[in-house]
């Protein structure tokens, strides 16, 4: 009769209804994935995960920390699929993750009952060198984690001060030759809009793939709100992650924005290449800089370049995609420019001028290897040489 026929319908219904749950009977293991990018304060991260780990691990979590350990060895395990090369991390990590892998298996097969006595953990990791992987490798690093419940965290900091932080890196630590701030500032920005410039600058090509890949667990957080409000670490390990044990709070403080008008000044000496420590290039630098004001060489950056401008443009270029995607950004901060003042350089009437004086200023101090900057060496015996002098 109908009137059966509509029971039984409505029993099958809520025998689904009730079956449902047992398609995800267990609850999921996790897996986050801090893919930095550089210059957003990963260092500051790991060392706060280090720092936890033992809590991390009465609470379930397995922290892999990328970079060097304090006792100078690395976390290969963090480092190795940051590398894209899965497959070769050492045998302690590759077995401790079969035996995850195994025990996931067995939570899929076995009845709800019987799974009170398997634990998970949830694994943590992070490597700012993850933002540098290829489309290959991400998928690779899907596959790898097949089975958990994967959320990618991404660090976004404010685009003018991001290329102003890379600017100061590459210049220190890979003794880069660049223009002063304020010029470079006019040509990159052109590369970070058009799709270009350093991993992390140009944010979307890479988060896209991820997405692709692991869903849309993708949290981004604002570089500065996560200051203003605790710290990066305890924004991402207890905000996002849920640890438990309070992170102690962390003040973020980087020496290389100290570095702006030091750069500027010996970018304006246009030495020929990078051979001066940062360190010993900020205390020569600051006293040419009291010369060049006796001398009135100096305005400030906003004079040579429209930072408001340039600023706008980036703001624009990354709110209209990440409306497009849909994608909001946790704690996010309205950006303040430091004080015109605290960024100078040289004029570009004086620029031939300051430079002249400049290098006979450097060279006359008593760190010869400035000289090393301003020469030119047809063949690397001559500059081998050269150096072997200084010493």
């Amino acid at each position: 009769s109908t009137a059966t026929t509509t029971t039984t319908l409505w029993l099958l219904l809520l025998g689904l209804l009730v079956c449902l749950p047992c398609t995800d009977a267990f609850p999921q293991p996790k897996v986050f994935l801090h893919i930095g990018p550089h210059k957003t304060g990963s260092t500051t991260v790991q060392q706060a995960m280090r720092r936890t780990d033992k809590y991390a691990k009465e609470e379930g979590f397995m922290f892999f920390p990328g970079k060097n350990e304090p006792n100078g060895k690395q976390n290969v395990f963090a480092n190795t699929i940051a590398s894209g090369e899965l497959g070769r991390e050492p045998e302690t990590m590759r077995e401790t993750f079969k035996k995850e892998q195994q025990q996931l298996l067995k939570l899929q097969q076995q009845p709800h009952e019987e799974q009170t006595n398997i634990t998970l953990s949830n694994w943590v990791v992070s490597s700012e060198n993850l933002d540098e992987l290829r489309r290959l490798q991400i998928v690779r690093l899907g596959k790898y984690f097949e089975g958990y419940n994967v959320t990618v965290v991404f660090f976004v900091r404010h685009h003018m001060d991001h290329l102003r932080s890379y600017w100061a890196q590459k210049a220190c630590f890979d003794h880069k030759l660049f223009l002063p701030l304020p010029q470079y500032l006019q040509k990159h920005h052109q590369k970070v809009i058009t799709g270009g410039g350093y991993p992390g600058e140009q944010m979307f090509h890479v988060l896209d793939i991820y997405k692709e890949v692991f869903g849309d667990q993708l949290v981004l957080i604002d570089f500065d709100g996560a200051i203003e409000k605790s710290s990066l670490p305890e924004v991402f390990l207890n905000d996002v992650v849920g640890l438990k044990h309070k992170v102690p709070s962390h003040i973020h403080d980087n020496e290389k924005d100290f570095l702006t008008n030091a750069l500027n000044l010996w970018f304006a000496l246009k030495p020929v290449r990078f051979a001066v420590p940062c360190g010993q290039l900020k205390v020569v630098m600051k006293q040419l800089q009291i010369e060049f004001e006796k001398r009135n060489y100096l305005q400030s950056c906003e004079e040579r370049a429209n930072f408001d401008e340039i600023n706008r443009k980036l703001e624009t270029h990354f709110n209209k995609n990440l409306a497009k995607r849909g994608w909001k950004v946790m704690l996010k901060k309205e950006w303040k420019e430091r004080k015109k003042e605290d960024c100078v350089v040289v004029k570009q009437e004086f620029e031939k001028e300051a430079a002249d004086f400049g290098r006979e200023f450097v060279e006359s101090s008593q760190l010869k290897h400035f000289n090393l900057g301003f020469h030119h060496f047809k063949t690397p015996t001559d500059l081998f040489t050269y150096s072997l002098s200084l010493l």
